[in-house]
């Protein structure tokens, strides 16, 4: 109608015979892809041509249809309704040759809406969704499990590609926590379920630690904006993000000056990537960090770890029931260096919001904090609060066995 009626009152001022008629065929037409302006301009074009002589009119009647075509494409109907209609170009295409053949002109006017309530059922009842992956433009696939399937094929540089989208609304932090860590997450659990060999599970871990190399200029240049509201001011720097449209909001992660981390994969590598991961969002925060693989985690390699300048050692588990592995390596790490703060990650997609939960268990393997986040662990790592001290194990006592009673001799008879 927006388009429409501009096209009736121009006709009508240009002298255009039965601007209305064509007015209404312009609204009609216009529901059609990509012909239906030329085929609603043809007509009064051709009229302008027979009615009026020279060409002034005929190059009138064709400005005004250009005009109203990229004032409503590119102005009126973004801002009415949004950028897309949720199709995918194919579909509407495929659409338009399948209503027409079904119902000849009407059809090809009512492909595009009927395409679009197809989509919309498809999107909002689970039993017809197929028709939003068959129709829609929206990725079939979640962000993390698009970069999981990044990462399984050995695509490093399509995953960061993937990454840098996401960042250009996001920080690092929010990336690894909500896209990279359920990504591994998933590797975690096919290699429980046998899916995934173990060839397939150190390409995963070496594609992940690319995608980590990959993002160190994205991890400078936001170390470089963190540093900046030193000098501006913390409104300063708001409104530096406001400037640059980002919607997302700072997570208020510590300052890590003058700390010194040490992060650590607990099993296997797909814990040394997620390791890797923690570790630059820990640099992005000033933080001296230093890296370990789980192999230096054994019991024979603890010993020759260099701890002397560290604060923290942070060990991070994707697999959720290794609290008995993470319970031994508190201990050893506690026993190397007594004024050493020892963290343990349980990943989580969800995160665990279970405060007292978190230090119960923290508690129980006597770890100064336990996280299930990616924010949550940086707090704990950059925290500066004492040591928790190392609990002496408790040593069952042998008592003594009660004295046996002697048997008197029997009396040999005489």
């Amino acid at each position: 109608i927006v388009y429409a009626i501009p096209i009736t009152v121009g006709l009508w001022v240009l002298g255009i015979p039965n601007a209305l008629l064509w007015g209404l065929l312009a609204l009609a037409l216009r529901f059609v892809p990509y012909i239906g302006p030329v085929i609603g301009a043809l007509l009064p074009l051709f009229l302008a041509l027979a009615v009026a002589p020279g060409w002034s009119l005929v190059l009138w009647t064709a400005g005004l249809f250009v005009a109203m075509e990229m004032i409503t494409g590119n102005v009126i109907e973004p801002w009415l309704y949004g950028s897309r209609t949720g199709l995918s170009p194919l579909a509407i295409i495929v659409a338009a040759i399948f209503w027409t053949w079904l119902w000849g002109p009407l059809g090809l006017v009512l492909s595009t809406p009927l395409t679009v309530c197809l989509v919309v059922l498809g999107r909002h009842v689970p039993q017809f969704e197929f028709l939003d992956v068959l129709f829609g433009n929206e990725p079939v696939l979640e962000p993390h499990a698009r970069l999981y399937q990044r990462l399984l094929a050995s695509d490093p540089e399509e995953a960061t590609d993937h990454a840098e989208e996401i960042l250009e609304e996001k920080y690092l932090v929010e990336f690894y926590d909500k896209v990279a860590i359920p990504a591994l997450l998933l590797g975690e659990q096919d290699r429980i379920r046998g899916v995934m060999g173990d060839q397939q599970r150190r390409q995963v871990a070496a594609s992940a630690q690319m995608l980590v190399a990959n993002l160190a200029d994205s991890a400078q240049e936001e170390a470089a904006e963190d540093d900046e509201p030193a000098a501006t001011g913390d409104a300063g720097a708001d409104a530096a993000k406001e400037a640059e449209g980002e919607g997302e909001t700072d997570p208020q992660l510590p300052d890590g000056t003058d700390m010194s981390v040490l992060c650590a994969g607990g099993r296997g590598e797909l814990d040394d990537a997620a390791a890797a991961m923690l570790a630059q969002v820990l640099e992005v925060q000033s933080a001296t960090v230093s890296r370990a693989s789980f192999a230096d985690m054994e019991p024979a390699s603890i010993r020759r770890l260099e701890l002397d300048a560290v604060d923290t050692v942070v060990v991070g588990f994707l697999n959720r029931d290794s609290v008995k592995h993470a319970r031994f390596l508190v201990r050893r790490l506690k026993r190397a260096k007594v004024a050493l703060r020892v963290g343990i990650i349980f990943w989580s997609e969800a995160g665990n919001d279970d405060k007292e939960a978190a230090a119960k268990l923290a508690n129980d393997i006597n770890a100064d904090f336990v996280a299930h986040s990616m924010v949550d662990a940086v707090r704990g790592a950059l925290s500066r609060g004492p040591p928790v001290a190392l609990k002496l194990a408790a040593k069952r006592r042998l008592g003594r066995r009660p004295p046996v009673a002697k048997k008197a001799p029997l009396a040999v008879a005489s």
